[in-house]
C-alpha cells in the first residue's frame, strides 16, 4: 500500500500502527526501506517469500506500545499527525477496491494520498484515464469516460456515436448543441466530432483521442468546402457559414486540400487557413445505422427511403433500395422501381447523403448494370441520354474504375439515363450466411434460368456460390441426385445462364459441384440456339460473358447433389 525511504525500523513499525488497513510490513535494512501491505502472511500466505535482507512483521506482532491513544481513535485508512493544537487524524490512503476496476480492470499500484494511476479502457485501448487518490481518503473516477463504444465504431466505415468531447469553443456556431464523434481515415487526426445546430447544419472539429480537447479545422487552400470530407459529404454540396473573415486566430487541425493529412497549428483570420462556425454538407447527422447485412460479403437489398436528384429519374414515386457497392468512392446504391425489372439507379456515400445520378464517360451507360449484379451485354436502355439536363453526379469511363463526383449530361462527354433495365430483379432474396462458409450450404431457391433446352426442364433448383467473381452464383437443376443442368449467375436476381466448354463437351464444369474431369459424363446440344451465356476453355480458368452456342446440356460428375451437404 506503500514505499517509504529511508527511515528507521522503529519509524517503520510506527508507521504500519498508525493506518489501520496496514497488516504487515517489510523492512529493508540495507535500503532502509520500509514497505506497508495490505495483507499479511496468514490471509495471503501464497506471496509470501524468503530474503534476507527483510524483517517481516505482522500487525499482530507489533508491540501495545506502538497503538497508543493518539492513534487508535483515528479510523480507517487515517493516520495521526502532530499538531500545535495536538494529534490530529488525517487521511493518509484511499481503497485498495479501486472503482473503475470493472470497467478497466485497472491496478492499484499504491493507494497513498497524492498517488495518480493511468490506465485504458478495456474496450478501446485507444482511450487513456487518469485517477488519483485524494485528502479525503477516495479515488477520483474515471469509469464514465469508458464508453459503450458500438462494433460500428471500430470499423473503417465507423459510424456516428454521441459522446459530449471538450472542445475549443472559441469559434463555434452550434454552442450547446448535442455532439457526436466518428472515426477519420487519418491517423494525424483520427476523431472527427460535430456539435449540432440541426441535424444539417453543425460545426466541425477534430481530435486525436476522446479524452482529447478537439479543435477546429482550418483550410490553406478554399474556404473550407472540403471539411465535408470528414462527415462523408461533398465539397460541392458545401453550405458554410463563410464568416472566416472574423473567425479569431486560434490553434487547430489544418490543412490545403482534399484528402491531405492534417497538421496542428495556427488557424483563422490572421492565417491563411480559413475557419467556419457552422457547415452544411448535404449529410444528416447521426446518419441512419445501416442493416447488419450491408457489413457482409453478401450484402442485401434494404427498402429505404433515400433522398435524390430528381432532375432526371424515370421512376418517380416507385419503391426504394439500397445495397452496398464495393467502391469506396460511391459505397451505396440506390435504385427507385418503376417495377421489378427496370429501375432509375443512383449513388451515394451513406444512407442520409443525397443520391446522385451517375454518367458513362465510355458508352451510353451498359456499365451501370454491374452496380445491380447485372452485364453490360444485358442492359436495356431508354436512349434519351442527350436529352438529360446537367446535373452533378457519380462518374467513370470504365466497369471496375472508381467514381468521380463531377458535371454530367448536359452536354459533357458523360451520359446519363433516366431508368435501366439491367436483366435483374430487385430486390432479390437475402442469401444466407451459410453460401459464404466453408462448407458452403445450398440454397433451394427458385431463380430464373434461360429457356435452353435442359433434360431436366421442372426439375428442382439449388443454388451456392462459387469461388469466381466474373460468375458468382451456381444454379444446378436436378434431373436426378447424380444428373443435372447447371447455370451461372450474377446474382440472385439475374436470369441464369447457360455455359459452354469451348475446350471440351463441358466436363471440366464439374469443378463446379466438387467432381472432377476424370468423372464427368457431359451431354451437349451441338444444335443448341445462339444464346447469352458463360463459357471457358480449361479447369480454373475465370468465366467470360458472352454470345454462345453448342452448351452444356447435363452433367453426371460422379457427386450426389445435395449430397451431404447441407440444403437451406
Amino acid at each position: 500500500m506503500e514505499k517509504i525511504s529511508p527511515i528507521g525500523m522503529v519509524m517503520c513499525v510506527r508507521e504500519c500502527s498508525k493506518r489501520r488497513f496496514c497488516a504487515s510490513l517489510n523492512f529493508n535494512r540495507k535500503r532502509l526501506e520500509c514497505e506497508l501491505s495490505h495483507s499479511d502472511v496468514l490471509t495471503d500466505p501464497s506471496n509470501m517469500a524468503s530474503d534476507p535482507e527483510f524483517i517481516y512483521i505482522g500487525r499482530n506482532e507489533i508491540p501495545q506500545e506502538y497503538f497508543d491513544s493518539k492513534t487508535a481513535s483515528c479510523p480507517a485508512r487515517g493516520s495521526s499527525v502532530s499538531t500545535a493544537t495536538g494529534p490530529k487524524c488525517v487521511k493518509s490512503d484511499c481503497p485498495i477496491d479501486h472503482p473503475d476496476t470493472n470497467s478497466t480492470g485497472v491496478k492499484v499500484t499504491s493507494t497513498k494520498v497524492g498517488t495518480v494511476l493511468s490506465y485504458t479502457c478495456n474496450s478501446d485501448t485507444s482511450v487513456v484515464l487518469t485517477s488519483k487518490c485524494r485528502g479525503n481518503g477516495t479515488w477520483t473516477s474515471s469509469a464514465s469516460l469508458c464508453l459503450d463504444i458500438p462494433d460500428c465504431f471500430k470499423t473503417p466505415a465507423s459510424c456516428w456515436f454521441q459522446y459530449n468531447f471538450t472542445y475549443d469553443n472559441t469559434w463555434d456556431g452550434c454552442t450547446g448543441g448535442t455532439r457526436y464523434v466518428r472515426r477519420t481515415q487519418y491517423p494525424s487526426a483520427p476523431y472527427v466530432g460535430v456539435v449540432l445546430c440541426s441535424p444539417t447544419r453543425y460545426k466541425i472539429f477534430l481530435g486525436s483521442a476522446f479524452t482529447d480537447k478537439f479543435l477546429s479545422v482550418g483550410d490553406g487552400n478554399g474556404s473550407g468546402a472540403d471539411h465535408c470530407e470528414l462527415v462523408g459529404g461533398y465539397q460541392t454540396e458545401a453550405i458554410m457559414a463563410n464568416d472566416y473573415s472574423t473567425a479569431p486566430t486560434v490553434t487547430g487541425y489544418k490543412r490545403s486540400n482534399w484528402g491531405e493529412p492534417f497538421t496542428v497549428g495556427t488557424i483563422g483570420k490572421s492565417t491563411s487557413y480559413k475557419c467556419n462556425s457552422w457547415y452544411e454538407c448535404g449529410i444528416t447527422i447521426p446518419t441512419q445505422p445501416e442493416p447488419p447485412c450491408f457489413n457482409t460479403s453478401t450484402s442485401c437489398w434494404y427498402e429505404y427511403s433515400f433522398v435524390h436528384d430528381t432532375a432526371w429519374n424515370g421512376c418517380t414515386g416507385g419503391k426504394r433500395y439500397v445495397m452496398k457497392t464495393k467502391y469506396t468512392s460511391a459505397p451505396i446504391v440506390g435504385v427507385e422501381l418503376c417495377n421489378s425489372t427496370r429501375y432509375q439507379i443512383f449513388l451515394g456515400g451513406n444512407l442520409t447523403d443525397k443520391f446522385l445520378n451517375i454518367g458513362d464517360g465510355l458508352g451510353v451507360g451498359e456499365d451501370h448494370c454491374e452496380l445491380v449484379g447485372g452485364q453490360e451485354i444485358d442492359a436495356v436502355l431508354p436512349g434519351t441520354y442527350r436529352n438529360a439536363p446537367a446535373l452533378t453526379g457519380y462518374a467513370r469511363l470504365y466497369v471496375g474504375n472508381e467514381f468521380n463526383i463531377q458535371a454530367i449530361a448536359g452536354g459533357t462527354s458523360y451520359h446519363s439515363n433516366p431508368w435501366y433495365e439491367c436483366g435483374v430483379q430487385i430486390p432479390w432474396p437475402h442469401e444466407p450466411a451459410c453460401m459464404s462458409a466453408t462448407p458452403p450450404c445450398w440454397y433451394a431457391l427458385n431463380v430464373s434460368v434461360d429457356n435452353t433446352p435442359s433434360p431436366c426442364t421442372g426439375g428442382q433448383l439449388l443454388v451456392k456460390r462459387t469461388n469466381y467473381t466474373s460468375a458468382p452464383y451456381l444454379a444446378v437443376q436436378l434431373c436426378n441426385s447424380t444428373r443435372y443442368k447447371l447455370f451461372l449467375g450474377s446474382s440472385l436476381g439475374a436470369t441464369f445462364k447457360s455455359i459452354r466448354d469451348t475446350g471440351g463437351l463441358g466436363e471440366d464444369h464439374c469443378e463446379l459441384v466438387g467432381g472432377t474431369e476424370a468423372n464427368a459424363v457431359a451431354g451437349e446440344y451441338p444444335l443448341s440456339p445462339y444464346v447469352r451465356g458463360y463459357y471457358r476453355s480449361i479447369v480454373g480458368q475465370t468465366f467470360s460473358y458472352g454470345w454462345i452456342e453448342e452448351y452444356t446440356g447435363y452433367l453426371q460428375c460422379g457427386v450426389s447433389i445435395p449430397g451431404t451437404n447441407t440444403v437451406v
